[in-house]
């Protein structure tokens, strides 16, 4: 399968910061990722490369579209001005079931596949988030992309950064997101050709 890996944030936005921004730290888990899907035997693309700007986020979806992507990640990582905020989060975009699928099997995947412990917050559609509905997840709902937004952990949880920083981390990551998408053709066929 092409999976597109998307990097959150990049260029004059770096998302979250502390100590570490979350535009540098969402580039090296998907490298890390990228490494274990190329083993997996998947294609990767990306929305960007490197720490420049790389597409708006509601012009993201476009980039997995024409690459014929069966699937997007988009890779964030989430802060909290309380430093004992920590987990992993999912989120897909609200109403759809097979997102929903998706969102909840990635959690699972990856805590069967990271070593470590690893809290999980669980998966929950766009319209419960703070700020406002993903573009990401609503651009990809348009093009018909199946997609999840995965919050890596807290970069302000001293705990959760390490994690996120290591190499296992990573590649836990990449052989998570192999696992579903294999595990769930079905589903990633069923919403990129509705």
């Amino acid at each position: 399968m092409i999976i597109c890996l998307d990097p959150g944030h990049g260029g004059r936005d770096p998302g979250a910061c502390a100590g570490v921004c979350e535009r540098e730290l969402t580039l090296l888990i998907a490298r890390r990722a990228k490494e274990a899907l190329l083993t997996q035997g998947h294609r990767v693309v990306w929305t960007r490369t490197d720490s420049r700007q790389g597409p708006p986020p509601s012009a993201r979806p476009l980039v997995a579209a024409r690459m014929r992507a069966g699937l997007l990640v988009s890779i964030h990582a989430n802060a909290c001005a309380s430093p004992l905020a920590r987990g992993v989060e999912a989120w897909y975009a609200a109403g759809s079931a097979g997102g929903m699928e998706l969102a909840r099997g990635l959690l699972q995947a990856l805590a069967a596949e990271y070593g470590g412990p690893l809290t999980l917050r669980g998966a929950f559609p766009d319209t419960a988030n703070r700020h406002r509905r993903l573009a990401v997840l609503r651009g990809c709902q348009r093009l018909k992309v199946a997609s999840v937004l995965i919050e890596c952990g807290f970069l302000t949880n001293a705990e959760d950064l390490a994690m996120m920083q290591s190499v296992e981390y990573g590649l836990a990551l990449g052989r998570a997101i192999g696992r579903v998408a294999d595990r769930n053709r079905i589903v990633v066929h069923s919403l990129t050709n509705k």
